[in-house]
């Protein structure tokens, strides 16, 4: 028995490996796992064929197309919002209203109420109309003229005042009004990119085409234009000179500073001979596009909650003397209506202040009432130009 069991010993596995070695009983070790077969490499997507020749020149064209309108409509934006150009706001007013004061003293306080409101509600321009069933006729209303130079004076900058205004009656009791403080009646230590200023006579280098313009600051400055001596203008200052020994500016228009930084700055004033020429003397050249008319006879738009002013450039609100508008258009000659068809003249003939407890509504109290009412949507209109 032990010579048949050393002669298994030394026989030598058959080919089977471990499967004659499990039959036997023996323990093998394992081998490595067999490598996994790689996976087939996928197939190359076939090439679309190309378009025809047609097909591909007409998207080629349309691309151009929607291009071209696209830079087109960009540069029309770019344009429009370059040109910056705001929504503008006039209030006419009679001048009537100064002969229901009884002093020149109350009638100074209310040319002062009256621009006061102008500039709370950033009004662009003041329209003085002289109220003919208020005045002597074939005589300039001296009324007019007396709100409109208070109206004036009011809204220049404080240190241009000596230099603009002279001595007048007018002027006596102008300390009584209250200041109107806008935004551009910038004080000395404060330096703002705009100033207001006037032409002071002083000499400038020679061979250049400049002058000295009076800003209210402790310096002149030196603009780029050859203007003349007392007039007006409004600077654009160059703030690299700011500390230099000479401020440097050009002259711009008064509009710039509301296109440029959306900041108030001021109103224009002027006179009209009657109801007709509040149109007819628009200083815009396309006119007043949206004309709203306010009257205790007007449609009540308080009530009406869906009623909405409409987009417009250059909008006119009109307001009537102690006798409304329907007195204003009987005594005026040059409106082809009678009282009773004054609406006509407007787009929008509205009372703002509907069950009142007065008889009357005062004219500086209708500019506060009516202004208020719409100066959301005003304000709404002028955001989205």
């Amino acid at each position: 028995p032990r010579a048949e069991k050393a002669k298994r010993k030394r026989e030598p596995l058959d080919s089977s490996g471990g499967e004659a070695a499990a039959k036997r009983g023996t323990r093998v070790k394992a081998g490595p796992d067999p490598e996994p077969e790689p996976e087939p490499e996928p197939e190359p997507e076939p090439e679309p064929e190309p378009e025809p020749e047609e097909a591909r020149v007409a998207d080629e064209d349309d691309s151009k197309k929607k291009k071209k309108k696209k830079d087109k409509k960009e540069k029309k934006d770019k344009k429009s919002k370059k040109s910056g150009d705001v929504p503008t706001v006039t209030l006419a007013v009679p001048g009537s209203i100064i002969a229901n004061a009884q002093t020149q003293e109350l009638k100074a306080y209310l040319a002062g109420s009256i621009a006061r409101a102008v500039a709370v509600f950033r009004a662009d321009e003041v329209v003085v109309y002289a109220d003919a069933a208020r005045r002597d006729v074939g005589k300039d209303d001296q009324n007019a003229v007396f709100l409109a130079r208070i109206l004036q004076y009011l809204e220049t900058p404080q240190y241009l005042r000596k230099g603009l205004f002279p001595v007048h009656p007018d002027l006596r009791h102008i300390g009584l009004t209250n200041p109107t403080d806008m935004p551009h009646h910038v004080r000395m230590q404060e330096w703002s990119p705009y100033r207001e200023g006037v032409v002071v006579d002083r000499p400038t280098p020679k061979g250049s085409d400049t002058s000295y313009v009076n800003i209210g600051l402790k310096k002149e400055a030196l603009i780029d234009h050859r203007l003349q001596t007392g007039v007006r203008v409004t600077v654009k200052l160059d703030e690299t000179t700011k500390n230099a020994k000479v401020i440097k500016g050009k002259a711009v228009t008064p509009s710039e500073p509301r296109k440029q930084l959306g900041v108030y700055w001021g109103y224009q004033v002027r006179v009209a001979k009657d109801l007709e020429s509040i149109w007819s003397e628009c200083p815009f050249p396309e006119g007043y596009d949206f004309c709203l008319g306010t009257s205790q006879n007007g449609v009540n738009v308080i009530a009406d909650r869906e009623w909405r002013l409409p987009d417009f450039k250059h909008m006119l609100v009109v307001f009537g003397g102690l006798g409304g508008l329907e007195e204003a258009a009987e005594a005026d000659a040059s409106v082809p209506v009678g009282p009773e068809d004054v609406g006509t003249l407007f787009d929008e003939y509205v009372n703002v202040c509907p069950n009142q407890g007065s008889r009357t509504i005062r004219t500086e109290e209708a500019i506060l009432v009516a202004m208020s009412a719409i100066q959301f949507q005003v304000g709404c209109v002028q955001r989205d130009n």
